[in-house]
């Protein structure tokens, strides 16, 4: 008779945490839903002014059920949703007490091998001490029940959805019995997600093909009202694909029209050329810049102190904003040849919600990624960003794209998606969290050559950010993060990215780093505190050297200058960062011989690289699968 192993202890299938997020996910749709049907319905009441014929009654008596079956839908939703919260509930605990269990048994297996009974035998003698017996026992009822429990709370979640589905007039036609039963098996939950995917994108092509039958004054007086529609098509939009296929079935006249009138929808919306998004976006550049304007002129010729302070931050976006609608970008012809175009290329630019991104870099003539640019990188930076220094890290990402060699074979995006964190907010993982299904999103639908690389290179909270990105789904070539925040909040091992588990991931961090050296890897759970396990400390992460601050380089030197020391382009560090995003030789971390990571250390006198023997080495840096 053989004793419990880990081997008995089923693994769970599903990840409560995972469960939880599908839930979440799922409600947010819910909204988004009910818009659209209520968009088509007013739409068409709103032609009884203009339209009279004899069956007008039923005409329009027949795109009224269409607000009902948005509320159909969308109710059906949160009722699936529900579902999948009460099953990441129950699930919880039972994860708990598995993993609890799963130690237990293993640490019987250690006692039972390394026991010697009376006949010296060892384990094969187990059975007669009655304490292993009695505990086997119990081990094993344990992982029965933790089992049996598990499989009742699956069943509850696919009964839930199954009757949801059953036909009663849910609008969830899709999912027939043998799909609602389906889920019922270990794991399978994820099945009915998929059956909102094309029903999610048809209400969001709804508007989208209404807003591309208005004229110009309905168009203009849609926009006036619908900021929040626009953001919820932006938060949820269809599929790029769907959004590319829309776009391109759309006339040019009427892309012009959208361009000119909707240009906060168009500039940032997945999907839509770049060069598209662009032109929308330096419209959006000039309304802003002009209602900056107004608000400087507006200010007193002796404000108080906080209202100097916010008309400093007008003038510095006022200043970004014109500076960028001076720039001169590159258009790449097929042929391989360059004409220079007005204007950077803003590719995001929402100031309601704090967002800017900058491609810094040529484009081809249709928007996408032309050949001659091997590598793009996405450089998301750290605390503090503001739209009001976002030149900071589009001068950070000229520097890089600009460093490549030949010219132009680094395109850089600099990217502030959203609201970053400010001051002590930075401890907290709420903006990390909003901002990784934008950046996912966006990046996803890159339009690149097959053998053009994408890197992402996340700075200090950038850092968390790129890793709650990789959580949702970010495809990548390789990952960087530089004195990097963590991996994401809850995330402790690569295998938690669906995507990007086996991509190559770097980390740099300086031997002495004030600002995340001290909390990378701590976490308080249940309070968002905290941004998951350290890069340089994670298994299958490659540290790399640092070097150290070198004054004659143009390095300002100093105990808390290990945390900002990157961008100089005479350094080691920023050739570490240039290597990791075009693919060449790099230098990996040379472990202390006492086994410091010196995360925290500020005397670094004893770094092994500031020996007299220290011989530097290389590797070469690895590609993911391609993208």
């Amino acid at each position: 008779m053989s004793y419990i192993t880990t081997a008995d202890v089923e693994p769970m299938a599903d990840d409560p945490a995972a469960v939880e997020w599908a839930a979440t996910s799922l409600r947010a749709t819910a909204e988004p839903l009910r818009s659209a049907g209520a968009d088509v319905e007013t739409h068409w009441q709103g032609l009884g002014g203009v339209y009279e014929a004899p069956e007008q009654g039923v005409l329009f008596g027949a795109v009224a059920p269409v607000r009902a079956a948005g509320d159909d839908l969308a109710t059906s939703v949160e009722q699936i949703a529900d579902a999948l919260a009460a099953y990441a509930e129950a699930l919880a605990p039972l994860k708990a007490m598995r993993d609890r269990l799963y130690t237990d048994v293993g640490e019987f297996g250690i006692e039972v091998a390394t026991w010697h009974g009376e006949d010296g035998n060892g384990s094969e003698s187990w059975t007669s001490n009655p304490e292993f017996v009695a505990r086997d026992q119990s081990l094993r009822r344990a992982a029965s029940g933790i089992t049996s429990a598990i499989l009742d709370a699956e069943r509850d979640c696919a009964g839930a959805i199954g009757a949801v589905s059953g036909g009663t007039g849910s609008g969830l036609g899709a999912v027939d019995d043998a799909q609602a039963a389906a889920i019922a098996r270990p794991g399978a939950w994820q099945t009915v997600l998929t059956t909102f995917d094309a029903k999610i994108d048809a209400a969001a092509m709804t508007t989208l093909e209404r807003l591309a039958a208005m004229d110009r004054d309905e168009l203009d007086a849609w926009v006036a009202d619908n900021e929040k529609r626009m953001h919820e098509l932006i938060d949820e939009p269809p599929s790029a694909e769907a959004t590319e296929a829309w776009w391109n079935g759309v006339d040019p006249a009427t892309q012009a029209l959208m361009v000119s009138s909707a240009y906060l929808l168009v500039g940032n919306l997945d999907g839509v050329p770049w060069n598209r998004r662009v032109e929308a976006n330096h419209n959006g550049l000039r309304s802003e810049s002009e209602r900056l304007r107004r608000l400087i002129d507006g200010v007193p010729e002796h404000p108080s102190d906080e209202r100097r302070a916010q008309a400093d931050a007008w003038a510095a976006e006022l200043r970004l904003y014109d500076g960028l609608l001076e720039e001169q970008s590159t258009v790449v012809a097929p042929d391989g040849t360059t004409t220079k175009t007005s204007g950077a290329h803003v590719i995001v630019f929402d100031p309601s919600r704090e967002a800017i991104a900058v491609y810094v870099g040529g484009l081809g003539p249709d928007g996408g990624i032309p050949a001659s640019t091997r590598n793009v990188g996405v450089y998301v930076p750290g605390t503090g960003s503001l739209l009001s220094n976002a030149e900071g890290s589009i001068d950070k990402a000229t520097t890089m794209a600009n460093a490549a060699m030949p010219p132009g074979s680094l395109g850089m995006l600099a990217w502030q998606g959203g609201h970053f964190p400010q001051g002590a907010e930075a401890a907290n993982s709420g903006a990390s969290e909003d901002l990784a299904p934008r950046l996912s999103r966006l990046v996803n639908a890159v339009d690149h050559q097959e053998s053009t690389t994408l890197t992402a290179v996340g700075y200090s909270y950038g850092g968390a950010v790129v890793g709650m990105a990789e959580k949702e789904g970010m495809d990548v070539d390789r990952v960087l993060h530089v004195s990097s925040a963590g991996l994401g909040h809850g995330i402790r091992d690569l295998d938690q990215y669906p995507e990007t588990a086996d991509v190559p991931h770097y980390a740099m961090l300086a031997p002495f780093d004030p600002i995340v050296g001290g909390s990378q890897g701590l976490e308080l759970p249940g309070t968002g505190i905290g941004h998951g396990g350290s890069p340089v400390d994670t298994p299958g992460v490659t540290r790399l050297e640092t070097g150290f601050n070198d004054a004659s380089a143009g390095q300002e030197s100093g105990p808390m200058r290990g945390h900002f020391n990157w961008w100089s382009t005479k350094s080691s560090a920023f050739r570490q960062v240039m290597g990791v995003l075009t693919g060449g030789d790099v230098e990996p971390f040379v472990e202390d011989p006492e086994g410091e990571s010196h995360k925290w250390d500020v005397g670094v006198d004893d770094l092994p690289i500031m020996q007299d023997d220290y011989r530097r080495r290389t590797i070469a840096v690895e590609t993911g699968q391609g993208g």
